[in-house]
């Protein structure tokens, strides 16, 4: 086995890029590395250091990927030097691709050191508490001889989908929900010509894209922390099958938009926004149907899930509730040690530091 270090997606070579996107696919789309080339051109400084590392066997087929950021800026801990799993304000999951193979892991999280510098702390975030490489990456970090906090993260609304029928789905629905659709779908009916266009079954990607930026600008949303982001991601997702994008037209002006991600049999609700002039008419709960129609009718997903947040009409929409995980894995070094002070309590890091604990 062997460890590469790329500093930058760019330099990782197609063929191995290639077969990143395979051993990738299973997880998702946000474990791709096109997202994290996305993550990485549009959502770091200048000042941070990227590091993609990829564990190889003699033939060059890859066994693990971790990209990491060392932010310019600590996160956790004033003065830290700190890594982190390289995401972001949009990442929704982040599934890291370590097997539970020891002669695989031990070998990347060694040579962390070697290429990424010395440093005091590693922060994971965003992580699937029953994905399998949840537990591989906090055993393979305790083994690495890390001190290791996992923390509850930020709420994820979400539906297992048993049949992907929509009717069977939407029967399961508040009625409120039902009633507001009903009613709000004939009101707009009644004020205009009402059309709903969905990438992919419409080519027109760029048209798209331009009407979902409109309806953001004119929605109750602030302003994208990193706003080069939903473009490049949403090229790029159409561009692997993974896009699902939909817009509300009345009288050809557009006043929702929805961006969806489908991947691994699951969609994720990313981003979502109505024309606050035009609240009245609830032209987000409409779209948001239509797709939830095509998702199960055309995708035949077996999940659907509403991204990050606690947003109360979430849960009209999806039954079930859960929270991403994450990480912090402190380095024995005396900052390292002061900052798992901090987060951990005297106590605890006392104990974690006694043998055999």
């Amino acid at each position: 086995m062997k460890v590469l270090c790329f500093e930058s997606a760019r330099n990782i070579s197609s063929d191995l890029m290639v077969r990143l996107e395979e051993l990738a696919r299973p997880r998702g789309i946000q474990q791709s590395p096109f997202w994290f080339q996305t993550l990485e051109q549009t959502c770091t400084t200048p000042d941070d250091q990227i590091f993609h590392l990829c564990t190889v066997d003699d033939d060059r087929v890859p066994r693990a990927y971790l990209p990491l950021c060392r932010p310019a800026r600590p996160r956790f801990f004033k003065g830290a030097r700190e890594l982190h799993a390289l995401s972001s304000p949009y990442t929704t999951e982040f599934r890291p691709l370590l097997p539970r193979n020891s002669t695989v892991t031990a070998p990347l999280l060694a040579s962390l050191k070697r290429y990424c510098g010395s440093f005091d702390l590693i922060g994971f975030e965003a992580l699937v508490e029953d994905d399998p490489a949840y537990g591989v990456t906090v055993a393979a970090l305790k083994a690495a001889g890390f001190l290791v906090l996992d923390y509850k993260g930020f709420e994820n609304w979400y539906e297992p989908i048993k049949q992907p029928d929509f009717h069977q789905y939407w029967a399961r629905r508040p009625g409120r929900l039902r009633n507001t659709y009903t009613r709000k779908s004939r009101a707009l009916e009644r004020q205009g010509n009402l059309r709903i266009d969905i990438f992919p079954d419409c080519k027109d990607l760029e048209r798209l894209l331009d009407d979902y930026e409109t309806v953001y600008a004119q929605s109750w949303k602030e302003a994208e922390p990193y706003p080069e982001f939903t473009p490049a991601l949403v090229r790029r997702s159409a561009i692997a099958g993974c896009l699902r994008m939909g817009v509300l037209y009345l009288d050809d002006k557009p006043l929702a938009a929805d961006l969806w991600l489908v991947s691994a049999g699951r969609a994720t609700i990313f981003k979502l926004a109505y024309d606050d002039d035009a609240k009245k008419l609830s032209p987000g709960t409409v779209l948001t149907a239509a797709m939830m129609r095509y998702v199960l009718e055309q995708d035949q997903v077996v999940e659907v899930d509403f991204g990050r947040g606690p947003d109360t009409y979430k849960k009209d929409w999806l039954s079930h509730l859960r929270h991403r995980r994450g990480l912090i894995a402190f380095n024995r070094t005396p900052i390292g040690l002061t900052a798992a002070a901090l987060h951990m309590g005297k106590a605890r890091l006392k104990k974690l530091l006694k043998p055999n604990a």
